[in-house]
């Protein structure tokens, strides 16, 4: 994945709302204006310090598109807020375990299969936990 790293400073923020529910990690969702516009309903990662003057670099999957931030340094406070690989580390070697059960228990017969839906949810969860282990390293080297 390519990401695309630019600096800005808040001019303005607004609209910070932060949210922590059992389906998705915490995020906060806000909008801020900077030289080159407004932006609205941006979400990032965690509940970071969200204000007017902060300086921050971010990583975006697309240019220049808001809507696809990954993460950011704050430069002031030097927090990073980006994804973290515990959760979705720990949840790749559940399934991985449990597909390796489903084979031991059901080895050479046609059962076997319900194996594969634990490879695919292991496989999402390993490659979620190197996605974030990437930007989370991305912005340590910026920030360091």
């Amino acid at each position: 994945m390519k990401l695309h790293r630019v600096t800005i400073t808040f001019n303005r923020v607004f609209d910070v709302v932060r949210f922590r529910d059992y389906e998705k990690p915490a995020y906060s969702l806000f909008g801020f204006e900077i030289s080159s516009g407004k932006y609205y309903g941006v979400e990032i990662p965690g509940h970071p310090r969200i204000e007017a003057g902060d300086t921050v670099t971010a990583l975006l999957s697309t240019p220049n598109n808001w809507q696809t931030l990954k993460g950011w340094v704050n430069h002031q406070t030097r927090e990073i807020a980006a994804p973290t690989a515990g959760a979705s580390g720990i949840a790749s070697v559940a399934m991985f375990i449990a597909a390796g059960a489903c084979l031991y228990l059901t080895w050479l017969r046609v059962s076997s299969l319900m194996a594969v839906p634990f490879f695919i949810g292991g496989t999402y969860w390993l490659r979620y936990a190197i996605s974030a282990a990437a930007i989370r390293k991305a912005l340590q080297q910026h920030g360091a």
